[in-house]
């Protein structure tokens, strides 16, 4: 089973360093750790991590402007971590197609689970869109095909 690539960004050094310690005691590849939102987007266009577990409160860019930015150039998972569990940042979190939530203090008995969830979201998405990407050439094939007959 391949391990997973994951990003730790929270603007708390404590905070990465207990998650860093989780994940890696789990098996889990940590790639990267950020202290912000701008950090966040750099370190997933260049890490590719295949999950990136984000506080939401930072400094410069919150985790929820961040994963937007970032779901227009990757398709990794996104785990939220937040001290809130406001409905509003609850719903913008839903609109920035945010994989996983979790309210702090993280326990490893809810980061663990989380995380599979998170990851295997991202593949059945992964697979939805090859899915899509052939039936959308199968139908260019089929008009191609059909301007060819009607040319002969």
């Amino acid at each position: 089973m391949k391990r997973l690539k994951i990003l730790i960004v929270d603007d708390e050094p404590i905070t990465r360093l207990d998650l860093k310690e989780m994940l890696e005691e789990n098996g889990y590849e940590v790639v990267g750790e950020g202290k912000n939102g701008n950090e966040a987007i750099e370190k997933a266009r260049t890490l590719q991590p295949d999950l990136i577990i984000m506080d939401v409160k930072m400094p410069e860019m919150n985790g929820v402007k961040a994963a937007s930015v970032i779901r227009g150039f990757s398709d990794c998972a996104v785990l939220l971590l937040t001290a809130y569990s406001y409905r509003e940042l609850i719903e913008d979190a839903k609109k920035a197609s945010i994989n996983a939530y979790l309210v702090k203090p993280v326990k490893e008995r809810e980061l663990l689970p989380a995380i599979e969830i998170a990851f295997s979201q991202r593949e059945q998405l992964q697979t939805l869109n090859e899915k899509v990407k052939k039936m959308e050439q199968k139908m260019e094939d089929r008009k191609k095909l059909k301007r060819q007959k009607a040319f002969s």
